[in-house]
């Protein structure tokens, strides 16, 4: 037998060319990915600002808000342990009965005014802040309801009266008070809604 030789040519060269194409397309889709990468990476940034300046302007007014209250509480008490005690006990109420701390403080600054009038210890108008508080809770009261509520009554005790709008304001929105307040003057409750319907 004879042998036979066969020769095979191979062109790689389409072969490296399309080599060189995929490997330039896998860097472009790499860098496509970095970008992306960093596009995301920047956005998350921002967004981190933007969440930290909230989270810092809610702590500013926060403590403007503490402030204010503990200067309305100090106008109200003898000294600073009295004024950081009352502070502590209203604090307390208005997490206990789910109102907010500036309604309660509003209404036991509002009713120490007009102590003197009313002849009450300070014991006394925490215990009254406190139950009046209680109430709106018993009675289902929103937070925003109560608040409401809460300052038609104080503004009626720096009167000495109520007014007729402060107490339809006070029946529509803490109807539990006011039966608190017939049970504590002992008089019927429509007697009581008679007097407020005519601000007495």
């Amino acid at each position: 037998m004879a042998d036979v030789e066969l020769g095979i040519k191979v062109d790689s060269s389409g072969a490296e060319a399309g080599s060189r194409r995929v490997g330039t397309a896998l860097r472009d889709m790499g860098g496509s990915a970095e970008r992306a990468q960093q596009s995301v990476l920047k956005l998350e940034n921002a967004i981190r600002a933007v969440v930290a300046s909230a989270v810092v302007r809610t702590i500013i007014d926060y403590a403007d808000t503490w402030k204010l209250l503990e200067s309305r509480i100090r106008l109200v008490t003898q000294s600073t342990a009295e004024m950081l005690a009352v502070q502590t006990r209203l604090f307390q109420s208005a997490q206990a009965t789910r109102t907010s701390f500036e309604s309660t403080v509003a209404l036991y600054t509002r009713l120490a005014r007009a102590a003197d009038a009313l002849g009450l210890s300070q014991n006394e108008m925490l215990d009254i802040t406190e139950t009046i508080s209680k109430s709106m809770r018993i009675g289902g009261a929103t937070a925003a309801e109560a608040s409401a509520a809460l300052i038609q009554l104080s503004q009626s005790f720096i009167k000495g009266k109520i007014t007729g709008d402060e107490f339809r304001s006070i029946v529509e929105q803490a109807p539990n008070l006011l039966e608190a307040v017939a049970k504590g003057v002992r008089k019927p409750l429509v007697e009581i809604v008679k007097l407020g319907l005519a601000g007495e």
